[in-house]
């Protein structure tokens, strides 16, 4: 890989992967701690993969800040939902936890297609 300079490619992608699996285990944690019917939590958690996160990149002027990608397919209701997640989850970081926490801001949308529409999940697509 390194002498066809795809190393460099390829560790790029791990990063980013590794931040929507990131946020969808603290999405995914912040759920179950939720006080919800039993049959919405399943619904919510089936429409929590990897696919449904936003992608992020770090801002090429500062490394400090990470551009999120909203994905224009998605649903008011599920739009939502993430909002409520995100904010019950910073809630719950300590001090250290969210001075650790990387700045955030929105840029374009993802030009990302949207994926199969799951039977029973179709609630969460716009």
């Amino acid at each position: 890989m390194e002498l066809t300079g795809k190393k460099e490619e390829h560790n790029r992608k791990m990063v980013l992967y590794g931040r929507k699996h990131r946020k969808l285990i603290n999405r995914r944690r912040t759920l179950k701690e939720r006080k919800i019917d039993p049959k919405e939590e399943e619904r919510f958690m089936k429409a929590l993969e990897i696919e449904t996160m936003s992608s992020e990149d770090s801002d090429s002027e500062d490394d400090s800040i990470f551009v999120t990608r909203p994905l224009s397919w998605v649903s008011t209701e599920f739009k939502q939902l993430i909002q409520r997640l995100d904010r019950k989850y910073d809630r719950m970081l300590n001090a250290q936890g969210k001075r650790l926490k990387s700045k955030r801001t929105v840029g374009e949308p993802s030009d990302r297609p949207c994926p199969k529409k799951p039977k029973g999940l179709k609630w969460m697509f716009g």
